[in-house]
C-alpha cells in the first residue's frame, strides 16, 4: 500500500466516524508526489522528518505543521500500525507550537467587525455575531439547529460538542449538547432568521439559503472575511478565530473561573491555562493585591 492509498483509506475512516474528511485532503495537499507514491514499507523516519522540516522552511507556523503531521501520522497508523516506531520518530511533534500568536481584541474592535460583517452580508453578519457573543468554534455554529435556540428570560443556545481529541466515538459526542448563554438581542435576531422553518433545520444559513459547509467551515467565508478585516483596519491574515480567543480572554479578565470559561467554550482547564495563562495571571494579580497586608497608617501626632 502506498501513502496515497493510505490517505484514501484514512478519508473513508474519517467519514465513517463523522469526522472531517478535509483532514485527509489537507495532508495530501502538503505531501510530495514521491512520498505519496511510495509504499509504506519503504518510507523511512528520515524521509518523514525531512518532509516535516521543509514545511517549516516554507514558512508554515509550528502549530500548522503539527496539525498536518498529525493527519499524516493518523493515516500511517491506520494502515501500517506495525511501523508505529517509524511514524513516531519521523513525525515527532514540533516544540513550542502552542505559543502561536493569539488573535485577541477589545470589545470595540469585535463590535466593529460584527457591524462591518452585517453591512457586507447579513447572513455572514449573523454567523459572526453568534461567534462574537458565544466564542464557539465556527463548525459548532454551523451545526446549530432551530431547536437549539432557547428563548425566555435567559436565552441560550444548546451547542454540540466538537468531539475533538481523536476518539472513535465522534458521532456519539456530537449528539451531546451544552448550554451557552446569549443576549436577548441576538436571540431576537436568530428567531427572526429561523422563522417558518422546522425544528431540525439549520439555524444559520448563507445568503443564498444554503447551509454552511460543516466539513470545511472556513471555505464559504474566507474571502469575505479578509475584506471585512481590511475594512476595519486589522492585519491581513487575521482569522475568524479571533472571536473565540477574544471571548475567552474577556471572560477571564472579568473574573470568571477557568472551569466555567472552559465549559462554555468546550475545552479543558488545562488548555485554558496553557493558551491564556497571561490573562489568568493578570486577573489573579489584581485580586491578590486587594488582600495584601499593608502598613497601618501612621497616627497624626502633630498635636502632641
Amino acid at each position: 500500500m502506498s501513502l496515497d492509498e493510505a490517505l484514501t483509506r484514512y478519508k473513508a475512516d474519517l467519514k465513517a466516524r463523522s469526522a472531517r474528511t478535509s483532514n485527509a485532503r489537507l495532508a495530501r495537499h502538503h505531501l510530495t508526489p514521491s512520498l505519496l507514491s511510495k509504499p509504506l514499507a519503504l518510507i523511512t523516519a528520515d524521509e518523514l522528518k525531512a518532509w516535516r522540516d521543509r514545511l517549516v522552511a516554507k514558512g508554515l507556523a509550528p502549530s500548522s505543521v503539527n496539525r498536518i503531521r498529525n493527519n499524516v501520522r493518523a493515516a500511517l497508523e491506520l494502515s501500517a500500525p506495525g511501523r508505529s516506531h517509524i511514524w513516531k520518530t519521523g513525525l515527532e511533534t514540533l516544540p513550542n507550537a502552542t505559543r502561536a500568536r493569539k488573535l485577541i481584541f477589545g470589545d470595540d474592535v469585535i463590535r466593529a467587525l460584527v457591524a462591518e460583517s452585517y453591512r457586507h452580508d447579513p447572513a455572514l453578519g449573523l454567523l459572526f455575531d453568534v461567534l462574537a457573543v458565544t466564542g464557539m468554534r465556527p463548525v459548532q455554529a454551523q451545526r446549530l439547529r432551530i431547536e437549539d435556540l432557547i428563548g425566555g428570560d435567559k436565552p441560550r443556545l444548546m451547542v454540540s460538542k466538537t468531539a475533538k481529541g481523536g476518539g472513535r466515538n465522534r458521532a456519539e459526542k456530537k449528539l451531546q449538547r451544552y448550554p451557552v448563554p446569549i443576549t436577548a438581542t441576538l436571540c431576537a435576531k436568530l428567531k427572526q432568521a429561523g422563522k417558518g422553518r422546522t425544528d431540525d433545520a439549520p439555524l444559520l444559513l448563507q445568503s443564498d439559503g444554503q447551509p454552511w459547509n460543516e466539513n470545511n467551515p472556513h471555505a464559504n467565508y474566507y474571502r469575505p472575511f479578509a475584506e471585512i478585516v481590511k475594512a476595519v483596519g486589522l492585519e491581513p491574515g487575521t482569522t475568524a478565530y479571533l472571536f473565540r480567543h477574544s471571548s475567552i480572554s474577556r471572560m477571564l479578565m472579568r473574573g470568571l473561573h477557568t472551569k466555567l470559561v472552559a465549559d462554555l467554550h468546550d475545552t479543558s482547564e488545562q488548555m485554558i491555562r496553557q493558551h491564556y495563562g497571561k490573562f489568568i495571571v493578570e486577573h489573579s494579580d489584581e485580586i491578590a493585591r486587594t488582600a495584601l497586608l499593608h502598613d497601618e497608617p501612621v497616627a497624626n501626632v502633630s498635636g502632641r
